[in-house]
């Protein structure tokens, strides 16, 4: 990410982690994956995805993120909290 990209990703990473929501993460109208952020806001414009995929999905969800049909944007739809489980 660029600096600007960066930044705004610091925000919504910051949000989604002060409400204990997800981010959707779509190409083309199609949700791939909806991670919550576990351990706080991420800065630097790196990112990591944590969790119980197969190799296959992990491939599969690599090349969804380097696709070339479309420049990914950053883009806030909604946020709703999640209800605390007892």
């Amino acid at each position: 990410m660029n600096d600007y990209g960066g930044d705004q990703w610091y925000k919504m990473t910051d949000d989604a982690y002060k409400i204990q929501t997800f981010i959707a993460i779509s190409l083309n109208d199609i949700v791939y994956r909806a991670p919550s952020v576990s351990s706080g806001p991420i800065s630097g414009g790196l990112t990591q995805i944590a969790g119980s995929f197969t190799l296959e999905q992990a491939i599969d969800f690599s090349n969804v993120l380097s696709s070339q049909q479309m420049i990914p944007q950053l883009k806030f739809v909604s946020s709703k909290k999640l209800a605390k489980k007892d």
